[in-house]
């Protein structure tokens, strides 16, 4: 399915914002990486990191229903938005040393990301006409993140190993260390090779904003492109019809009831719900969980952890283009609901037996299989949530499905 014969004008544009949404996900791993630093320098609780992990979660939360509203009528323009402020958020916590500015500038980084990922699904579906190929992009957007995130942890980490090699090189502070371990923490105390990650990122993530913000809403479709399949279009005016003076509270209110009287919505959410749940506690606890039942190292439970990276994002990417193989458009959205649900009951045995073995090369196969199953319903997900709702209300139906997945997936 070629590029022209899909109407498709703005491919590379997919492709950047592919790299873009890397970039993104660069923040979670930056901080995460951060946390042992801010725990040496500060002296916070692992309650206090806690809550600076969670405040991430709390801000996107708290951006997700709203931004996917009111920004679909223009989502370049709130996408560079959404970028300059996860910059702003990552200078802001490279700079500070207050634990409530720590916890605001995760906050703001958290409704950046949201708001860059949600709007770019719309902005996605809005510019591609044969809606089979919609699916195909949004898994290049999405497949690329899970590498974000382990650039960001290797950018800290090369930060903090040339922070320790630095005090480690120092006669004085070894001497002090071995004779009163007391004296030496000022040394550590004074390292703030943590920051840099924060302030590369943020310059980095301020051109890709200005560029995105003055960037095009709608592209052209070539005159002689034909598409196979459904095709819904959407003419030039159409979003500022809808929305020009439909932005308003009652409006948004008839949204919510519209989406929740939805069977389709609801059940295509609740799989979402699912996919973010089981996921988000075998990434959080699979490396204690080595560690603890498997009596691995914590180091190696951590980097065995890590290979889980590369089947996430490859079933990403088949969620992706599954749906463009098959061609199903606008009228085959309960295809791809079945697809979901077909994962997760193929997916949910892998989880049990992964977890009932004491063999560390069959569990890591098994939580392989499973991830790799339950990431193919990320792109479906998303754009299937658009093909059940009324147009005027795509955005908020991405918005509130990244909120419901946060709040009854992620963050429990």
């Amino acid at each position: 399915m070629s590029e022209a014969r899909c109407g498709v004008s703005f491919r590379g544009m997919v492709q950047v914002m592919s790299v873009m949404g890397m970039w993104v996900a660069m923040i979670g791993g930056v901080t995460t990486g951060a946390l042992t630093a801010l725990e040496t320098n500060f002296d916070f609780s692992t309650f206090e990191l806690g809550w600076i992990v969670v405040s991430f979660d709390v801000g996107a939360v708290i951006a997700a229903t709203p931004c996917g509203y009111l920004g679909a009528h223009n989502p370049p323009r709130w996408i560079g938005a959404g970028f300059l402020l996860g910059a702003a958020a990552v200078f802001l916590f490279g700079c500070v040393s207050n634990l409530y500015l720590f916890l605001l500038a995760q906050a703001a980084a958290g409704a950046g990301s949201t708001i860059t990922w949600v709007l770019g699904c719309i902005h996605i579906d809005n510019n591609v006409q044969c809606k089979a190929v919609a699916s195909d992009y949004t898994g290049w957007l999405m497949c690329l993140a899970p590498f974000g995130v382990i650039g960001g942890l290797m950018l800290v980490g090369g930060f903090l190993g040339e922070c320790a090699e630095s005090s480690e090189g120092t006669d004085d502070c070894t001497n002090m260390s071995l004779l009163n371990p007391e004296d030496a923490a000022p040394e550590v105390l004074s390292c703030d090779q943590w920051r840099w990650p924060f302030w590369i990122l943020g310059c980095c993530l301020v051109p890709w904003g200005l560029w995105f913000f003055f960037s095009k809403r709608h592209y052209p479709t070539p005159k002689n492109a034909t598409c196979c399949g459904t095709i819904e279009y959407l003419p030039e005016g159409e979003w500022d019809h809808v929305h020009g003076d439909g932005l308003s509270f009652a409006n948004f209110c008839q949204g919510v009831k519209c989406l929740f009287t939805n069977p389709r919505f609801v059940l295509i959410t609740l799989g979402a719900v699912i996919h973010m749940f089981s996921s988000t506690g075998v990434i959080a606890f699979g490396p204690r969980y080595i560690q603890k039942q498997l009596c691995v190292h914590r180091s190696t439970a951590s980097l065995l952890t890590g290979t889980l990276i590369p089947m996430i994002s490859f079933g990403t990417y088949m969620g992706g283009y599954i749906p463009k193989r098959m061609g199903w458009g606008v009228g085959h959205s309960r295809k791809s609901m079945l697809m979901m649900a077909t994962t997760i009951l193929i997916a949910a045995p892998f989880f049990v037996v992964a977890f009932a073995v004491d063999n560390l090369g069959l569990f890591l196969v098994l939580v392989c299989l499973a991830l790799t199953l339950m990431f193919v319903m990320m792109a479906p997900a998303v754009t299937s949530v658009q093909r059940v709702v009324p147009v005027e209300y795509r955005g908020l139906a991405v918005g509130m499905q990244s909120f419901l997945s946060r709040v009854l997936g992620a963050i429990p």
